[in-house]
């Protein structure tokens, strides 16, 4: 019984240990001064706080609880200041055309400082608006509440995410907020490469879990542990199959290319489709970007 007890209580012990550990490192970096990016990324986290209801998670930002790394500051400035400066140019609602991956220079002071003067000039038009005068949505709120647990418990190393989804509810000012978790997502796998989130929060994943296409797979692509039926579903299969290799066949992943049709919040083109272990299963789609083929 009591080595029962041990085996529960010792891994207990561990994960208390890691928090405490967590905070103790959170603390120091918060008595250390921050740079002029790092508090120019407290303000602005402050100043849209201010105006989003809901926007609670927020407050672990501007109050040191959550302090980024320069770089990180520096670069969301300059993506915030690119993404600012073409929805001026659009004057229109709707999501701004966006570069794919695009690489930012973060030591050209030039840019950096380029791109705070756009946000702030965004920033006075956000503080003449009411205090808590914008309602995100509740498909926003959900995933604000889901990254603040998540941060939380460790699975997400910082609060951008947060940030970004309060920064678009205020950017679009649009009664339609019901998908924009979801355009989010999708703008953040055009815009950034892979690895780019870390995190998916649960009511996002469950919106990609739920989402019904017509796929096609490219049987030239899959991987060739895996088994593909008419029907397009596939499983791993007992042994490797003898087939051609071609250069863009998933070796590694157990992966396999799909075309699929166009649906409601999602966009057309080729994605890659994984497969569950030891069972048969409907391909879904994976957030994360293309996964490497030979």
């Amino acid at each position: 019984m009591m080595q029962c007890f041990h085996f529960i209580v010792e891994p207990a012990k561990n994960l208390t240990a890691k928090i405490k550990e967590t905070h103790k490192k959170n603390k120091k970096e918060k008595e250390e001064p921050l740079d002029e990016d790092q508090l120019f990324i407290v303000e602005l986290a402050k100043d849209i706080n201010r105006v989003c209801q809901r926007s609670e998670v927020l407050e672990h930002i501007w109050n040191l609880d959550d302090t980024w790394s320069t770089l990180l500051c520096r670069f969301t400035i300059l993506e915030w200041g690119n993404i600012l400066e073409r929805k001026k140019v659009m004057q229109s609602d709707g999501w701004p055309e966006m570069d794919e991956a695009k690489d930012f220079d973060l030591y050209d002071e030039q840019h950096v400082q380029q791109a705070k003067a756009v946000i702030l000039n965004w920033v006075k038009d956000v503080k003449a608006q009411p205090e808590q005068s914008v309602w995100p949505g509740e498909p926003v709120v959900k995933v604000l509440e889901d990254l603040k647990s998540a941060w939380r418990w460790g699975r997400v190393p910082c609060l951008v995410s947060a940030l970004e989804l309060v920064m678009w509810t205020l950017v679009l000012q649009s009664p339609e907020k019901d998908n924009l978790p979801q355009q989010w997502l999708l703008w953040k796998q055009k815009t950034q490469k892979i690895g780019a989130i870390p995190y998916v929060p649960k009511p996002v994943w469950d919106w990609i879990s739920d989402t019904s296409v017509d796929i096609t797979l490219d049987l030239d692509t899959a991987n060739p542990d895996l088994l593909i039926t008419g029907d397009k579903r596939m499983r791993c299969g007992f042994e490797r199959k003898d087939v051609p290799n071609y250069h863009q066949r998933f070796d590694g992943w157990w992966c396999a290319t799909g075309w699929k049709a166009s649906a409601p919040g999602a966009t057309t083109g080729r994605w890659r489709w994984a497969s569950v272990t030891g069972a048969w299963v409907w391909p879904k789609s994976l957030p994360y970007g293309r996964a490497s083929s030979r």
